[in-house]
């Protein structure tokens, strides 16, 4: 057997498996692009960011932000699921978060059978407004 190629990422900030808030986003947002703009909520909030599988599969976002069976498995106080629907693989990565908020379209996702807080719209129309608000409301 041959390695073919070693990749190390840095850890900054605190480790995913130790954060006390989570925002993680899944296919959902289409890209990575959107990944930039929860990154400006994440710092708001004081969290560490992470995705779903199909999200670091797309290359989106480095696979040491994956939550699920085949990735991290997290406990934090808050897990926000932004446009993630929650397979089960998914679920098993944050079945320990102590309250699990979600942000999809889709009415029927499995993230909203799992989650204390939840709001039904496209996360473009909610992420910039909520990042506004806990701005407003934390200075």
């Amino acid at each position: 057997m041959e390695l073919i190629e070693e990749h190390v990422e840095a850890v900054v900030g605190t480790r995913l498996e130790d954060a006390a808030v989570v925002v993680s986003g899944g296919r959902g947002l289409g890209g990575a692009e959107p990944f930039e703009r929860l990154k400006g909520l994440a710092e708001t909030m004081n969290a560490e960011m992470a995705a779903s599988r199909a999200a670091c599969d797309q290359g989106w976002v480095p696979h040491s932000w994956q939550v699920g069976q085949t990735g991290k498995k997290v406990a934090p106080e808050l897990y926000l699921a932004i446009a993630l629907s929650g397979s089960s693989q998914h679920l098993m990565g944050i079945a320990d978060a102590r309250a699990i908020a979600a942000i999809n379209t889709d009415p029927d996702a499995p993230i909203f059978k799992h989650c204390r807080f939840g709001i039904v719209e496209d996360y473009d129309k909610v992420v910039d407004l909520l990042n506004e608000k806990l701005i407003k409301k934390l200075s």
